[in-house]
């Protein structure tokens, strides 16, 4: 009786090792955070947009917020840190709006087939008053390693 209850707890034991191996064994480089950007004095007007990024497998998501009464031409780029320099890969750019009778407008962006090369990956935002203006401010994602 006593060898079966050792055998039992040892199955048991083993299966929870198992378990937990498997549900932490998923893709190391996924990633999603998000970042307040304090708009500067160049806005009309003051406020905080947020940059939300997400990594899954060789797909990087990315979504800019833009504060109330903000209407910007956003340039999202997906950046890699390599031999001490911060390289644009990909860039996509659209408009974000909120506000004056606007129901909010997110710039989302999707990049696709990022392989994991161990570097850091960021997304910079470029934002203009309007597509072809000079840039009014520019806001960086957090890094993550991929």
């Amino acid at each position: 009786m006593k060898k079966s209850k050792k055998l039992l707890l040892l199955t048991f034991i083993f299966a929870c090792v198992g378990f937990v191996f498997l549900s932490n064994s998923g893709d190391a480089s996924a990633y999603s955070g998000t970042k307040t950007l304090n708009l500067n004095s160049q806005w009309p007007y003051a406020g905080k947009a947020y940059m939300h990024v997400r990594d899954s497998g060789s797909t990087i998501y990315s979504t800019f917020e833009p504060a109330y009464h903000q209407d910007t031409y956003v340039t999202a780029s997906v950046q890699r840190y390599v031999s001490g320099n911060w390289k644009t890969i990909e860039s996509k750019s659209g408009t974000a709006r909120y506000g004056w009778g606007v129901k909010k407008q997110n710039f989302n962006a999707t990049f696709y087939g990022y392989a994991n090369k161990n570097q850091k990956v960021r997304v910079r935002y470029t934002l203009r008053g309007s597509k072809g203006s000079s840039v009014m401010q520019t806001g960086y994602s957090y890094s993550w390693t991929k």
